[in-house]
This record gives C-alpha cells, structure tokens and sequence, in this order.
C-alpha cells in the first residue's frame, strides 16, 4: 500500500465516523432508568409510594380527577413532593360481555429533574369499601386482586423495560381519605379517613432528559367464575404519554 493510498484510507474512515456522529439515531435520548422495585427511592419503598399515589388520585373531585382526563390537561392536580403522579384511566369501553378496556392518549409538560410513578396495574382496597378489617384482611384482598394480573408491559421511548412482574409493591396499612364527589363509586366517608392497603405493579422512572419522551404500558386482569373468583371479567389499561421536560 502506497503512502497516498493509506492517507486515503485513513481520511475515508474518519469522514464516515464524523458522518456517523450526525447519523439518525446517534443522538438518541440516554436510556431512561426504572429504579429496581427492592430499592428505597426518594424516601420511600415502591408500596409506600403506591399508597401514596392512592392518598394523591382518590382525593381530588371527580370532575378535576387526572383518572377520568382524556388530554392530560388536568396531569398537574394535586401534585406535590418530589415525584410526579401519572395515571391510567376509569374511562372503560366495554368490548364484549367481559371485557373492558381503557385507553387513554395526554401531553404533559413537566420540570426538569422530575422523576414519574405511576401504575401499570394496582389495586386498593379498605374498611369503608367491605374488603376487610384488618391489615392483613385488606392485604389478602389486595392480593386476590393483583395476583389476576395476566399481561403487563411498559415502553419509554420505544425501550421495553424488561421483567415488568419483578415491579410489585404492596403497602402496609394507611389511611385513605376521598371526597364524597369521588372518581370512583365509593362510599361517602362524612369527613373521615378509612384503613387501607395497596398493591400492583409500579413504575418509578428517575428524571428524564430535556425534551419529549413517549411513555407507554398496558395491563390485563382476567377473573373466571369457572375459576373460582366468584365473576367474570377481563380488564385492561392501555395508556400513552408524551412528556415534555422543560429545561433548567
């Protein structure tokens, strides 16, 4: 090889990895990280925080409740503290005589540094609501429900996060408090707290880097009477948001 010719050669390397640096894709987004489901993150437990998320969805009106918003308008409700609450929907469309879906399509915009924590699938049940006296009664109940959890999955820019049936969390006793103009058909509490216990899957993302993110999941519960569960019913949840972080 010839002195002009290696110069070449060396030149055409270096111009296809400065064009590779400015391809499609090499600037893609960081992967977004999922913290572990066994950590202590931002003060708290996966299940803590799912209790909290329950305190936060169930406590503001219906008609300002994130849980029945079709756009993602109503996304800054109640929010507080560190972590930044998203949510499925209780806007079902009935697909057969057993099945249910909802769907649900928002932008949001959010401040940089904001970690997201939301549910892929969860359950929540308390003394005012009849599932139980105790602790351990509202567990099992909680439990009954959850276990029926057939299919989850979660997408952050296109990136599946893997072993989503590894992001269970399940509170201790707290207590619960909502309105009497509550999202869900629950019965009125005059004022008052109720115990309660919460569980499912979980997704607590770390803060996203500036710019739009596409966040996406979907979750199934199946019960059969042939089963033993006592009715029949397939429910789902298949939830999309676009985020805006805003820089610094």
């Amino acid at each position: 090889m010839n002195k002009k010719l290696a110069i070449a050669l060396v030149f055409a390397v270096c111009l296809t990895l400065a064009l590779g640096a400015f391809a499609p894709g090499a600037m893609a987004k960081k992967a977004p990280t999922v913290v572990p489901p066994s950590s202590v993150a931002y003060g708290h437990t996966y299940g803590e925080w799912g209790a909290m998320w329950w305190q936060w969805a169930l406590a503001i009106p219906k008609d300002k409740n994130p849980l029945q918003d079709a756009t993602g308008a109503l996304a800054g409700e109640g929010q507080s503290g560190p972590v930044f609450f998203l949510c499925g929907t209780v806007t079902q469309t009935q697909l057969s005589d057993f099945e249910y879906i909802g769907v649900a399509n928002r932008k949001i915009t959010i401040p940089a540094h904001t970690p997201l924590f939301f549910p892929i699938v969860n359950t929540e049940c308390s003394t005012a609501e009849g599932n139980g006296t105790t602790v351990a009664e509202l567990t099992t109940m909680c439990d009954f429900f959850t276990s029926h959890t057939t299919a989850l999955s979660l997408t952050i820019d296109n990136q599946t996060v893997p072993a989503m049936f590894s992001y269970r969390g399940t509170s201790g006793g707290y207590q619960l408090w909502w309105p009497d103009d509550a999202v869900l058909a629950l019965p009125p509490l005059g004022g008052k707290s109720t115990l309660s216990v919460a569980d499912g899957y979980w997704a607590l993302v770390k803060p996203l880097s500036p710019g739009t993110h596409t966040l996406h999941w979907t979750g199934t519960q199946e019960f059969s009477s042939a089963a033993g569960d006592g009715f029949d019913g397939i429910f789902s949840q298949d939830i999309t948001y676009r985020v805006k972080v805003l820089n610094d």
